[in-house]
């Protein structure tokens, strides 16, 4: 008897009777994408079910779950499945099944989905030739053994309002549960039958305060909890875990990333210097908000995880040592003393100069200046290259970018990242060689689309909807940021054009109009003014909406 879950057969049915082949392409991936989540929802489920949870696991999983792409969840399945004892396995088989048709098949489900991640429009020739591919292949996954081996049963209710429910894989009477990542909520709908239609929504992500986002796929279906966000945080504690095997920017790189897409050819671009490079530096500028720092991050977050089956993998080898900096004004970050400290400890532990990073500014900064060319000289003799990022030139005290490295040392690679000020291009012009530079453009409309993609049913997304966006918001991803944050909050409605804010500068007025109507809008008020006087009016709603995502909570 199968068991394959009812919505995956819903899935599939869907793709069967699309005749639209752009259409029928990304009912597919939604296909693909359930069958791949389901395997690894079973697999972290029964790895948190079976054991302590070791240091390996914690920082796999609060290093990728905050926001996982379909590629991520597949490197949850390939790292978790070898650590669950195998006398705990829920599927014994697993392994022999994982590598002889999941791995393979994945691995080539992942590559054809990454294709499409950022908005991509190809011809319908194109979209069936990928069908055509991918078809045999998720069908030896569909027919491994696996996927239909137990069915699914529902048990308690996690909150009444919305009927929500546990998920079991009943495995002869043991049953694992495995919400939160997957959950079942009743619909409002009734069947010719009279009986409510079964909605299974698989975790998406956690990038909004307070906020469970989940992902029904055969509605396309984007919702946003509050209580399960509880229960989900109560299972997987990435906050705890992540404060036992970080530095000090982990959170701060994870938040970055959380709605990273597009920018291939820069990542390719970084990639290139650090792979065809031994020294030298490179700078990536642009205008506020373009995505200077995310952009960083993610090559940093690649950089460190490059097993995962992400949609852009830094192909470089395994001899390079990452160390990043973040300076953000107004924060300790962006004093010298701070900087000082944190990379002479950072240097010290990775290549020990018998140095110490010393106790004044004046100590720490003579020895970060003899630290430098020692590390130079044990990585030569080690093999290997320093990569050190330094993103927010323009935002860190006038102090600290006189021990912003100028001097080409070799097997260190500098990159640096800020908007151009007359501080940042005096230091640019104190550096001996600038092996390259990147400005940052505007997102363009695919990527735009591949955005709203997260948060919107993509199968009601209108083209024209997509073009005011890229027209009005000029390609900003800030803009874009605050337009999702009201869609998912249901502020505003997919498709209507009148809602659209008319520029980047329009979307603070809106944000400030909000601010007014709460009841702690005086305050916020306030606060923006006070905040603008040390700093310009943008940053300064900036910080307060990053900080607090929830109006209520602005204060």
């Amino acid at each position: 008897m199968s068991h394959i879950p009812e919505y995956i057969q819903i899935l599939q049915k869907q793709y069967s009777t699309e005749t639209h082949p752009f259409t029928k392409v990304h009912r597919l991936i939604d296909f693909c994408e359930a069958v791949i989540k389901f395997h690894t929802v079973v697999i972290v489920s029964n790895f948190m079910e079976a054991k302590e949870i070791g240091v390996k696991g914690k920082l796999i999983l609060s290093e990728w779950l905050r926001t996982p792409s379909l590629g991520t969840w597949a490197y949850f399945t390939m790292q978790l499945h070898g650590l669950i004892p195998k006398e705990k396995m829920v599927w014994e088989d697993f392994g022999t099944y994982f590598k002889k048709v999941l791995s393979p098949a994945t691995e080539k489900i992942v590559s054809f989905r990454n294709r499409y991640a950022h908005g991509a429009v190809p011809s319908a020739e194109i979209c069936e030739v990928d069908i055509n591919f991918i078809i045999p292949i998720l069908d030896t996954v569909l027919q491994g053994g696996i996927i239909d081996k137990y069915p699914l049963e529902f048990g308690d209710v996690l909150r009444e309002k919305n009927e929500t429910r546990t998920v079991y894989l009943n495995k002869d009477g043991s049953k694992l549960n495995l919400s939160p990542l997957l959950v079942y909520r009743a619909s409002e709908r009734v069947n010719q039958e009279g009986e409510r239609s079964k909605k299974f929504y698989y975790y998406n992500d956690v990038r909004y305060k307070n906020k469970l986002t989940l992902l029904n796929y055969d509605s396309s279906d984007h919702i946003q909890d509050g209580d399960l966000r509880d229960f989900f945080d109560k299972v997987y504690p990435l906050e705890d875990w992540i404060s036992e095997e970080t530095n000090e920017f982990r959170l701060h790189i994870d938040r970055l990333t959380d709605s990273f897409k597009g920018r291939q050819e820069e990542l390719r671009v970084l990639q290139d210097f650090i792979k065809n490079n031994d020294k030298g530096h490179f700078f990536i500028w642009g205008d506020p908000g373009i995505g200077k720092s995310s952009l960083v991050a993610r090559a940093v977050k690649l950089a460190r995880f490059k097993d995962s089956l992400s949609e852009f993998e830094f192909q470089i080898d395994d001899n390079i040592v990452f160390l990043e900096y973040f300076m953000r004004r107004g924060q300790p970050t962006s004093t010298l003393g701070a900087y000082l400290k944190y990379i002479g400890e950072s240097l010290e532990s990775k290549f020990k100069t018998s140095l110490s990073v010393g106790k004044t500014e004046q100590e720490m900064g003579e020895n970060y200046r003899k630290r430098l060319p020692l590390v130079s000289k044990i990585l030569e003799k080690e093999g290997k290259k320093l990569v050190l990022f330094i993103d927010g030139l323009d935002e860190g005290e006038d102090s600290l970018l006189q021990y912003i490295p100028t001097d080409v040392l070799e097997n260190i690679l500098v990159v640096l990242s800020g908007r151009k000020t007359d501080k940042t291009t005096s230091l640019l012009n104190r550096i001996e060689t600038l092996t390259g530079e990147r400005r940052l453009e505007p997102l363009k409309e695919t990527e735009i689309r591949a955005l709203l993609y997260e948060v919107v049913n993509k199968y009601a997304l209108k083209d024209d909807y997509v073009s005011a966006i890229a027209q009005k918001s000029k390609g900003s991803p800030l803009y874009l940021h605050f337009l999702m944050n009201d869609l998912m909050e249901g502020r505003i409605t997919v498709n209507d054009l009148n809602s659209l804010p008319k520029s980047l500068e329009n979307s603070y007025e809106i944000i400030l109009e909000r601010y007014n109507k709460t009841p702690f809008g005086g305050k916020v008020l306030l606060l923006l003014l006070h905040l603008s006087q040390v700093q310009n009016f943008q940053n300064a709603t900036t910080i307060c909406y990053f900080l607090y995502p929830d109006p209520d909570q602005r204060i």
